[in-house]
Formats: C-alpha cells, structure tokens, sequence
C-alpha cells in the first residue's frame, strides 16, 4: 500500500504518515483538468483564494498602520515599530499571500491567477 514502494529510491524507506497522505492527495483525480475540489471547479477555488490573500495583505497594511500611530512606549529599529500588532501585519502582508499565492497557481493557469493576486496591490 506504499506509494513509494515502486520507485527504486524509495525501497526500503520508512515513509511517514504525512508523506504518505501527501502522495495519496497529489496523485488523486482531483488534479486532474475538469475534476471538481470541493464540489467547484479548481480555478473557482483558486479565485477565491486569491481574494482571501489580497484581504490578508489590506488587513496587513491596516494593523502596521496601528502599530506605527499607536508607538508608544514600542522599541524601534530605525521606523520600524516592533510590536505584535506591527509584526501580525507584516507576517499577514508577507508570510500569508505567498503561501496562499502558490496554492492558488497550482489550481489554476497562471493567465487567471497573476491578475488577481495582484488586487490589493
């Protein structure tokens, strides 16, 4: 039942749980072109999280603007402010849209996705 048990590389690995499932998701139908994920068509899937992630950059942007007019009593490195609601932003404006970016780039073509990862800039 391994999946990697008929690569030559993967003879006698001990493969974790999570690789395992991993596998199993990647090389189900659902990556295949016209299959459904979660009952909507991949690209459907990838618009709304590319919507979701232009959300997490404007709240982002909103909470280091409150951090920066709220500074009181915050070290500071140069402007930069470092607090948590200051770090939260940046972690939500940088850490969160690229993860959900290259999701959305591996549900859809690239034609559809760019446009729209692109609205909250």
């Amino acid at each position: 039942m391994d999946q990697f048990a008929h690569h030559p590389a993967g003879r006698g690995m001990n493969v974790s749980p999570i690789m395992t499932l991993v596998a199993r998701v990647l090389t189900s139908d659902s990556f295949v072109a016209g299959a459904f994920i979660l009952g909507m068509p991949p690209w459907v899937l990838a618009f709304f999280v590319c919507i979701l992630m232009s959300i997490f950059v404007v709240v982002g942007f909103i909470l280091q603007k409150q951090a920066v007019t709220r500074a009181s009593g915050h070290r500071r490195v140069g402007d930069i402010i470092i607090s948590p609601r200051w770090l939260l932003g940046f972690s939500l404006c940088a850490a969160a849209p690229l993860v959900g970016d290259m999701v959305a780039y591996g549900l859809a073509p690239m034609s559809l996705v760019t446009p729209l990862c692109g609205v909250s800039v």
